[in-house]
């Protein structure tokens, strides 16, 4: 049966619903899980995680496995560690390694630049997305799947068992919390590019470095 459902969904290019309020694909649950403790500002301090449906979590993994990963992977540059198979923060430490052999014994000094996004997941523009969708090797049903999957969205806060806020639309960004988010994100910061500097992308933490040797 589940096979069956997750077939029906890829062919009518929908992403599962079901009849429960955040079991509905169009609707999540998200819970707010501090950063530090405690939370001193609800704007800053409180990560949003979303729960979505064990069937639409079926649906997602396999079209991962089966179009999405093969195809951003053919696109993806060797600067990207976060997501990607047999890479890791480690391999993204690779760059102290790059910095140490700069200023080894030489005077040389390491110009460093490091990007934090705000509210990176929850600001991506879907119509840029869709764009970038529609460069890659996937079929047009699975692209309309994607779409589908994010559109007409609503979420409510739930901070406690007695406290959550009302349902209100979500019209950007990808759910943190979903299989597709992460991939969806790697797609949208692929073509930060940069000339005559070392880059180093992990999802959504950028560096960017450049030797500076003694005297200029």
């Amino acid at each position: 049966m589940r096979t069956s459902l997750r077939n029906e969904s890829q062919t009518s290019s929908t992403a599962p619903t079901g009849k429960a309020n955040y079991h509905c694909h169009g609707r999540m649950l998200t819970l707010s899980l501090s950063k530090q403790k405690p939370a001193k500002d609800v704007t800053k301090d409180l990560r949003p995680i979303s729960l979505t449906p064990i069937l639409s979590k079926v649906a997602e993994e396999f079209l991962i496995q089966e179009y999405v990963k093969p195809a951003i992977l053919k696109e993806i540059d060797s600067c990207q560690y976060g997501s990607i198979p047999k890479s890791s923060t480690t391999q993204a430490l690779s760059m102290v390694h790059a910095w140490t052999k700069y200023t080894d014994g030489n005077g040389s000094a390491v110009r460093v630049v490091l990007f934090d996004y705000k509210k990176a997941f929850d600001l991506i523009d879907h119509t840029i997305l869709t764009e970038k969708l529609t460069k890659l090797d996937l079929p047009y049903e699975i692209i309309c799947w994607i779409v589908d999957f994010l559109k007409c969205r609503k979420q409510r806060i739930k901070l406690s068992n007695d406290c959550k806020s009302e349902w209100s639309n979500v019209p950007a960004g990808v759910s943190q919390g979903t299989k597709l988010g992460p991939w969806l994100f790697i797609l949208i910061v692929e073509d930060i590019k940069a000339t005559n500097t070392d880059l180093w992308k992990y999802v959504d933490d950028t560096t960017i470095a450049e030797p500076v040797e003694k005297g200029r």
